[in-house]
């Protein structure tokens, strides 16, 4: 699905999982201006690959970059269960 024009398709409940996004158009695919909208929640994106030419909607781009994990060159990768937080662990005050 590398640079795939899905802008306006409705892709509610799409299992995009292991999918190659890198460069796709998903503008408003999610029910963007519709409150009924099931919204991201409804995606299965876990491994799917993506980079900085994808065009997610915006409101959702900070979660999907929060739950990704960068693999390099500007290219990331959905990860399966969390929220990857590439802060290191804190540690206790000694």
């Amino acid at each position: 699905m590398r640079n795939v024009d899905l802008s306006d398709a409705h892709i509610w409940y799409a299992t995009l999982e292991q999918a190659d996004l890198s460069g796709a158009n998903l503008l408003n695919t999610l029910g963007d201006n519709d409150p009924l909208a099931p919204g991201l929640n409804s995606l299965r994106l876990a491994g799917a690959r993506w980079t900085l030419d994808t065009e997610w909607p915006p409101e959702v781009y900070t979660t999907i970059r929060s739950r990704s994990i960068p693999v390099g060159h500007g290219a990331f990768v959905v990860a399966t269960s969390h929220v990857y937080d590439p802060a290191p662990e804190p540690q206790p005050v000694p």
